[in-house]
């Protein structure tokens, strides 16, 4: 009876913690509506729906996303843990870097903003799919004299230094164009939704 019990609950366990059926139970269409958790958008009015999805479960997050809405996403970019890309060719996928940034990082970023600044002159619908180790795997300094090299440098030294966590993240938000609320400050005049999956 116990190790039935216990048997139960690590299978319900795993259940929960899979990130593409953690986004699938917060995300809904019925008849023509969007339903993310309480908000509702309206499909018939044809509302274009922009992706960015970040960190190491960034990949499952975005396919589950996709295999509810895929039809209504206009595009999506993608930085995390990719073994083999099965999303079609409105994402952009990267392997971003973790626990330090690599060029995908950077590149990503790049492909981030440029996706948002489409999704704020079409006034659409953003949705943030967020994973642990994302702020290694899309990264873009806001002095853009820094590079990868030097970045890298930085976060290693950072997460040597003793200080705790909050203390590291408000030092990244200090030099990063991502972190912060960067993203979402990039396209003001759209509708956003952030997903979060905490590690």
């Amino acid at each position: 009876m116990l190790e039935q019990s216990a048997r139960k609950i690590f299978n319900e366990t795993l259940l929960r913690i899979d990130a593409k059926q953690a986004v699938q139970r917060a995300v809904k269409i019925e008849y023509s509506q969007l339903l993310i958790n309480d908000n509702e958008f309206d499909l018939d009015s044809n509302l274009a729906i922009y992706v960015v999805a970040i960190g190491k479960a960034a990949y499952p997050m975005a396919i589950g996303f996709n295999e509810i809405a895929g039809n209504w996403i206009k595009g999506g970019v993608v930085s995390g843990v990719i073994s083999k890309n099965k999303l079609d060719s409105k994402w952009q996928v990267f392997g971003g870097g973790h626990p330090l940034p690599n060029e995908e990082s950077f590149i990503s970023a790049k492909a981030a903003f440029e996706l948002l600044e489409k999704a704020d002159s079409e006034k659409a619908l953003v949705i943030f799919l967020i994973s642990g180790g994302g702020s290694a795997m899309m990264d873009l300094p806001r002095n853009k004299e820094i590079c990868l090299t030097d970045l890298r440098e930085f976060n290693q030294i950072l997460v040597t230094s003793g200080a705790n966590i909050a203390e590291i993240n408000s030092v990244r938000r200090a030099i990063s164009e991502i972190k912060g609320g960067g993203l979402a400050l990039a396209a003001p005049n759209t509708k956003q939704i952030s997903l979060i999956i905490s590690d």
